[in-house]
């Protein structure tokens, strides 16, 4: 109980940390589900099909996670570059809703978004 209240925690304030600071569309990330374990996020993801987004992608999970160093990785992924979201991990999730108001949320603070759901 204790860590999924810490992961409520960090969730919140990871997206309120990125939504705080000043957008950069230097590069791309392909932002999604990571999961070895699941073909579906693994494979459907663009950063597996192009060869300009090789090793260009950010698991989407990262944002909850109790390690700051997973977390800090996402933020600089996010603020950093344009993205490109989906791929896999995006849909049948109770908070798909409040992920694209986040994402909503950051395109009214500049941020360039593409999706490959």
């Amino acid at each position: 109980m204790i860590e999924k209240l810490k992961s409520s925690y960090y969730k919140k304030a990871t997206f309120k940390k990125i939504l705080g600071m000043d957008q950069k569309n230097d590069g791309i990330i392909n932002i999604h589900r990571y999961d070895a374990s699941n073909v579906g996020d693994l494979y459907c993801a663009p950063h597996q099909y192009f060869k300009e987004l090789e090793n260009k992608y950010s698991d989407i999970f990262l944002y909850k996670r109790t390690d700051k160093k997973d977390r800090t990785k996402l933020i600089n992924d996010m603020v950093n570059n344009s993205l490109i979201i989906g791929g896999g991990g995006l849909l049948n999730r109770g908070s798909f809703t409040n992920q694209m108001k986040f994402y909503q949320e950051l395109a009214l603070h500049g941020k360039k978004q593409f999706y490959g759901v």
